[in-house]
């Protein structure tokens, strides 16, 4: 079975168990039922339609997470928490390119389509300036700490070892780096 026919199997076992929970209480059940949406935008990948795109840019837009707006890749946090972020300016116009000619208003017409090209043009003009990419990765310092954090907490005994091991030479590779002044970072 696919992952995706065992994701719609759990989504729909999950819409019933909602829809019970609605019969006892309609304002909890709007709720989740805004929660799931989202949680289905997300989670969508790329058979996704027109309409799929537009309202995932929209919801990455509210959240104000241009990278996965764009589908780039997150910010990291290095181990000395700082935070990094691997994508180029090339990346950012291809990424823009692909996307905006799904939603184009020319094409789609309609007001969600309109923002959700606004959107992308906003997300594409902050990624592409230094000072305002800095400011934003600045921004997803907290969320790049956690995810690393998880990973390192989901580890086995042996991993954790080995991760230490890997994370203190790492370390004092970017600190010799750091005082050459050969390495940019944010802080």
């Amino acid at each position: 079975m696919s992952v995706r026919n065992i994701e719609r199997a759990f989504n729909a076992l999950h819409s019933q168990h909602n829809e019970e929970a609605a019969l006892a209480d309609p304002a909890q059940a709007r709720v989740q039922q805004a929660q799931t949406e989202a949680d289905r935008l997300r989670s969508l990948s790329t058979s996704m339609t027109t309409a799929d795109v537009i309202e995932r840019i929209l919801l990455h837009y509210a959240e104000r997470d241009y990278f996965r707006l764009l589908e780039l890749p997150a910010p990291e946090a290095d181990v000395l928490g700082n935070v990094t972020w691997q994508g180029t300016a090339l990346e950012v116009s291809k990424a823009y390119r692909r996307l905006s000619v799904l939603v184009h208003p020319d094409k789609n017409p309609g007001e969600d389509a309109r923002k959700a090209f606004e959107a992308l043009n906003e997300a594409h003009r902050v990624l592409k300036d230094a000072d305002t990419r800095d400011t934003l990765l600045k921004e997803h310092l907290d969320a790049a700490l956690g995810r690393r954090w998880g990973r390192e907490a989901r580890a086995t005994l042996e991993e954790r070892v080995a991760l230490n091991a890997a994370q203190a030479q790492e370390a004092a590779a970017l600190r010799k780096q750091e005082v050459r002044g050969g390495l940019w970072r944010l802080r």
